[in-house]
């Protein structure tokens, strides 16, 4: 294999009827000589750091995604557990001559409204609070 400006420097020879004297020298198969070594370090780290960055945003992401699932999974026990404590809370029907139609009477905690007849109130140690039609 030449170069092209030696094949036009044998082919000028050749031209002006002059005897070229060639040589074949075998070598190895596909040898590259002209690789420069500079360009080949810089695209091996370059690589390499490449590689190291998306490894760690990997990780990163993975952490994250594994960090979000637990944390909603223990928001999804916690509402369960909340949703079962309502519900285990006395249930009393609002009727005509209640204390709590009387205008004077504290509000609903929750949707701080008065209560009106036949709504149906949860009872807390603390208040009183409507629970069918306002709460939910």
């Amino acid at each position: 294999m030449i170069t092209e400006s030696y094949g036009k420097e044998i082919l000028g020879l050749l031209e002006r009827n002059l005897t070229v004297l060639v040589s074949v020298v075998v070598g190895q198969h596909g040898q590259a000589k002209n690789i420069n070594r500079g360009s080949l370090v810089f695209v091996s780290i370059s690589f390499i750091v490449l590689m190291i960055i998306s490894s760690a945003w990997l990780i990163f992401y993975f952490i994250q995604k594994i960090r979000l699932t637990n944390a909603r999974d223990r928001s999804q026990v916690g509402h369960r557990v909340s949703k079962k404590a309502i519900g285990k809370l006395t249930t009393r029907t609002v009727k005509k001559g209640d204390k709590e139609t009387d205008p004077d009477f504290n509000h609903c905690a929750v949707c701080i409204e008065g209560y009106q007849l036949n709504d149906v109130i949860r009872l807390t140690p603390f208040l009183l609070i409507c629970s069918v039609g306002r709460l939910y």
